[in-house]
């Protein structure tokens, strides 16, 4: 089966809004078995919308359409669609009265075009929108399958989880089952050479290599009937990568050094505590970012200035002038300071030069210090990220991924 997206809102062409449905969606399709050729995004133009949508209804057996579904004059896809599959529209009285009670429930009176949301195509099935107002639409029509979704993923989200995935179900043959393994520290290329000759010859499951933020990510896919077969199918590939790059796996299905951080340091019991200076909590932030941190870490802090280094962790002050700020010395006595103020079993002290200014011949932009305090002392590491990241918010970001990756080498 073929399938294709199409995102409706003026407001995804002119950037203000990223669109994340298209990869959300994406995503299930590929694990279900259906082929998706086309991704398209159109602004909220009737025109427009209706030719795409006939292009798109003459070259894939279903379309999902996100976005367009509210109860302004603009919101017209329900309508738009309905226009090329010459339906009529008609009210949906089980979604009226899910808007009205929608409203009761949150004490406001309803605006009279809200009653706008509850009109569905003649003979479509409307999907329940347990976050909003706006009802999904299933339309099923001559072999073709038309979706039609809410834009906001809040809503989207779990109408899709639970109208749309147990459709799809039904509707396969076969599934894609991934498994993906995440690698560290080591460049693309140099992966697809040691692999070229497992990724030439495995035909199910295939093995592609992708570019990932967190490095360099390996998908091993199989085609299957169930989950099971499809991992198992996988598993050969999988262990034939992880002993190839025993020193820098990162973790299989994980895709993030913080939510294997997390899920290590809850098997263990410990608890890591952050000192940051150059990357402003950023460290923190993606390690709280993760469900289940609140058990590995308790306490996290942005010492900025020199000042609040030695007053907060009790950096000795002799070392700002002696060292200087950004140094080895100092991101150990923060790491030192910060694990001993929480009481953690590990401590990271982060410092440098962000930039874009700051930077002197000996410490230029993107010299950052990093320092892991453990029960057997400090470990720490120089980078120097200038020369591939030169803005500031580059510079940051790596250094909480480095960060990252500084423990997760230590765990490991």
């Amino acid at each position: 089966m073929n399938a294709e997206i199409i995102n409706v809102g003026t407001e995804l062409l002119m950037g203000d809004v990223v669109n994340t449905n298209a990869t959300f969606i994406a995503k299930h399709l590929q694990d279900y078995g259906i082929n998706n050729y086309f991704q398209t995004v159109i602004g909220d133009n009737p025109a427009r919308l209706e030719a795409q949508i006939k292009q798109s209804l003459s070259r894939s057996d279903m379309i999902i359409i996100t976005g367009g579904l509210g109860p302004t004059y603009d919101d017209l896809t329900k309508e738009i669609v309905a226009q090329a599959l010459n339906l009529e529209m008609v009210m949906d009285l089980a979604s009226k009265e899910r808007i009205e009670s929608y409203f009761k429930k949150s004490h406001r009176a309803m605006p009279h075009n809200n009653l706008k949301q509850a009109m569905i195509p003649d003979g479509s099935r409307a999907l329940d929108n347990n976050y909003g107002t706006a009802p999904g639409v299933l339309i099923e029509q001559n072999d073709k399958t038309v979706i039609l979704l809410p834009g906001p993923p809040r809503e989207l989200k779990p109408m899709f989880m639970n109208a749309i995935i147990p459709f799809l179900a039904e509707k396969r043959d076969f599934m894609i089952v991934s498994d993906r393994v995440y690698i560290q520290g080591i460049g693309e290329s140099h992966i697809e050479e040691a692999l070229s000759s497992l990724m030439i010859e495995s035909t199910n499951p295939t093995i592609a290599p992708y570019l990932h933020e967190n490095g360099v990510m390996l998908r091993v896919s199989a085609r299957s009937r169930s989950q099971e077969e499809g991992h198992a199918l996988n598993q050969n590939a999988v262990n034939v990568i992880l002993e190839t790059f025993p020193d820098n796996i990162m973790g299989v299905n994980i895709g993030s050094l913080e939510e294997e951080l997390v899920l290590e340091l809850t098997k263990r019991n410990q608890t890591i505590a952050t000192a940051e200076s150059c990357t402003g909590g950023l460290l923190a932030k993606r390690i709280t970012d993760v469900n289940g941190s609140s058990a590995i870490f308790n306490y996290g802090a942005v010492t900025y200035s020199n000042t609040m280094k030695t007053q907060v962790l009790g950096v000795d002050s002799s070392l700002f002038d002696s060292v200087g700020a950004v140094s080895k010395e100092v991101a150990e006595a923060m790491a030192l300071g910060v694990k001993k103020l929480a009481n953690a079993d590990y401590g990271i002290g982060i410092t440098g030069i962000a930039g874009p200014t700051g930077g002197t011949v000996e410490k230029p932009v993107g010299t950052v210090y990093i320092a892991l305090a453990t029960t057997a002392g400090c470990v720490t590491e120089k980078y120097m990220f200038g020369h591939r990241h030169l803005d500031r918010e580059s510079v940051r970001y790596a250094a909480s991924q480095a960060a990252l990756a500084l423990i997760h080498k230590h765990l490991k």
